[in-house]
C-alpha cells in the first residue's frame, strides 16, 4: 500500500511539473524575446547591415580585445537548413551569425583587411544558397538570404559548397547564388584550409 502510494505521488509531481512546464517554457521565451529586443535596440552594424541579427553592442572598457595587427583566418562550417515554410521567409539564422561574427570584429578594431572568412556550406544549409529563380521552385518566395550573401561576398568573404552534399540533394552549382565556388567535398575543404591555418567555426542561430 505504501509503495502504490509512492508511486501516486511520485506520478502526480511528474504530470504537476509536465503540466507547467509549457507556461514556464513561454514565460522563459517572452522574457529573453524582450531582453534580446532591448539589447538590439543598440546594436550597430560597423560593415555587414543586411542582417538585423548580426549587429554588435557597444561594450565599455573590456579587459581583452583582439590584436588589430593580427590576422584572422576563420572558416565557418555553415549547415543549418531552413526547418519551416516560416523560417524559409526569414534571413538564415546562421547567415546571420557569420555576419554577426564579422561585425564583432570590426566593432573591435580589427581591420577589414586582417579578416580572410571561407564559409563551407553543406547539408541542408545548400538551399539557402539558391538563386531567386530556383529558390521559389523550393519555397515559393525569392531568397531572403540574396542580398546578405551578396554583402559578404562583396566584403571579401568566400563561399564554397560541397560537392558531395550537392550531389546528394540533386543541386547545380548553377543553380547556386553566382560566386559560390564548388569544393570536391565539406571534409577535404576542412582540412585544407584548417592546414593553412584556418580556425573552424561552427555557425548556427
Amino acid at each position: 500500500m505504501r509503495k502504490l502510494l509512492l508511486l501516486s505521488i511520485c506520478v502526480v509531481s511528474l504530470i504537476s511539473a509536465f503540466a507547467q512546464s509549457p507556461k514556464d517554457s513561454a514565460a522563459l521565451a517572452r522574457r529573453d524575446s524582450l531582453r534580446m529586443a532591448k539589447m538590439m535596440s543598440s546594436a550597430v552594424y560597423p560593415l555587414i547591415k543586411e542582417a538585423p541579427m548580426g549587429g554588435v553592442v557597444p561594450i565599455m572598457n573590456p579587459d581583452e580585445m583582439p590584436d588589430p595587427k593580427m590576422k584572422y583566418k576563420l572558416l565557418m562550417n555553415f549547415t543549418q537548413p531552413a526547418t519551416t515554410p516560416a523560417k524559409a521567409k526569414e534571413i538564415n539564422g546562421a547567415l546571420a551569425e557569420v555576419a554577426r561574427i564579422i561585425n564583432l570584429h570590426i566593432a573591435a578594431g580589427v581591420p577589414q583587411k586582417n579578416l580572410e572568412i571561407m564559409v563551407i556550406a553543406h547539408g541542408s544549409g545548400l538551399f539557402s544558397l539558391l538563386d531567386d529563380e530556383h529558390y521559389q521552385k523550393k519555397f515559393k518566395i525569392n531568397n531572403p538570404n540574396n542580398k546578405l550573401v551578396k554583402e559578404l561576398m562583396d566584403a571579401g568573404v568566400k563561399f564554397s559548397s560541397c560537392g558531395q552534399a550537392m550531389k546528394f540533394l540533386d543541386i547545380e552549382k548553377e543553380t547556386l547564388i553566382p560566386g559560390i565556388r564548388l569544393a570536391y567535398s565539406a571534409k577535404t575543404l576542412t582540412s585544407t584550409y584548417t592546414l593553412k591555418g584556418f580556425q573552424l567555426t561552427d555557425v548556427n542561430d
